[in-house]
């Protein structure tokens, strides 16, 4: 049996149960731990359900005498217990800083900044991508006024095809950036369902990068620029526990897995820190449609902070309903933007760039056509346009409750 360490005047009991408590951390815990650990916010060393006298802490650096706890529901019965508890930590000359689990899932790039504050340290870094690698986004400069968030390769040409080609005509620099955009290793295996996919796009053995593929010359056709982010389709995600928990056509329309809980706060993060323009716009999707993708950067986009303005995620647009409860009891505002027919005859043309998915929506490339032009001058009243739903006044962004 391995000797427990030291720490200040506590027990070989209080030890062992702090190294139990490591395996039953909260989905908020998790999310915190994976910014904390391994110097990851800049320098300090931060140690999860440390030990001291006879309590266990959540988060302890001990070089900077900081403690970071994270509560939950029950702690709005407990004032008074963690008061008396803050009170002892105090005694070996520890801070302590709370923050409630809303706080860490819903404003994690604030809840980092004020932690790193704390140790008298700059806001922190991006943490590395899942899988390795750097951050691609380094090699652009900042200043961007409209950057676009797509969950998969062909999601925001499809719903905002039209208001990019507009912006570049206008001298702007669109960035589109797809979240699930990554290769699965070549030796990682893929559930049935993936493979049947495959098949059906014509591209059984380099689905993903003929994809790849695809966006750019879509992109390059109006104009923008692309960026692809290395997490994989929720098809090739793969948990330890549960295999392939999107295997199939009904999970990837029902309740985002609990394993990509902690992914949301990480991409809200990563598009925190997007070279923007402090009063550009990041357009992000609806969610239409509930895919769990779709849903998940929906989620992550409204906890950056960021400027934002919706898209009507196409084609699950063309369901009323779906806008309808999508945005009702909200205070956004609509704003319909008017396409040229050249702007709308450049964003069919990209969209059928994307030849593998054509099959997915569309018997073919001619009703995709049709479709997209029905769609749009439903919108505009007989004229193409495009929706986008603002959630901000005079340039302030968001709030998340």
């Amino acid at each position: 049996m391995r000797k427990p360490r030291r720490h200040w005047r506590t027990t070989v009991a209080v030890q062992e149960r702090a190294r139990e408590l490591r395996q039953e951390m909260t989905p908020a815990e998790r999310v915190l731990w994976r910014h904390l650990r391994s110097h990851r916010l800049g320098g300090p060393h931060f140690r999860r359900r440390h030990p001291i006298d006879r309590f266990i802490v959540d988060f302890c650096c001990v070089e900077h005498r900081l403690v970071v706890e994270v509560d939950g529901p029950i702690h709005k019965g407990r004032v008074e217990h963690d008061r008396h508890r803050t009170e002892c930590l105090g005694r070996p000359n520890y801070r302590v800083i709370r923050f409630t689990n809303q706080d860490v899932l819903r404003g994690l790039p604030t809840v980092l900044s004020s932690i790193a504050a704390s140790c008298g340290q700059e806001a922190p870094s991006l943490p590395p991508f899942r899988g390795g690698g750097g951050a691609p986004e380094a090699r652009w400069g900042g200043g961007r006024t409209s950057v676009y968030v797509s969950p998969h390769l062909d999601d925001v040409v499809y719903s905002c095809g039209g208001r990019i080609w507009d912006q570049v005509r206008a001298g702007e620099r669109p960035l589109v950036v797809t979240v699930f955009a990554g290769t699965p290793a070549r030796d990682a295996p893929l559930s049935p369902f993936a493979q049947g996919l495959h098949a059906r796009w014509g591209h059984p053995d380099d689905a993903a990068i003929t994809r790849q593929e695809e966006d750019m010359a879509a992109l390059a056709l109006l104009g923008a620029e692309a960026l692809h982010w290395p997490y994989t389709d929720c098809i090739y995600r793969q948990t330890p526990c549960d295999g392939f928990p999107y295997a199939s056509e009904e999970s990837l329309w029902g309740g985002i897995h609990p394993s990509d809980e902690e992914l949301i706060g990480e991409l809200a993060l990563r598009l925190a820190a997007l070279p923007m323009a402090s009063s550009g716009t990041l357009y992000a999707p609806l969610g239409l449609g509930h895919h769990v993708d779709h849903r998940i950067v929906h989620q992550a986009a409204r906890r950056s902070g960021r400027r934002l303005a919706y898209y009507e995620d196409f084609p699950y647009a063309e369901e009323e309903e779906e806008l309808a409860t999508a945005v009702a009891g909200r205070d956004w505002q609509a704003e319909v933007a008017t396409l040229s027919e050249e702007a709308l005859q450049a964003k069919i043309a990209a969209v059928a760039c994307y030849r593998s998915q054509i099959s997915t929506f569309w018997s073919g490339v001619e009703e995709m056509g049709e479709r997209i032009r029905t769609f749009a001058e439903c919108i505009g009243g007989g004229q193409p346009a495009e929706r986008y739903w603002t959630t901000y006044r005079r340039g302030t962004p968001e709030k998340t409750t």
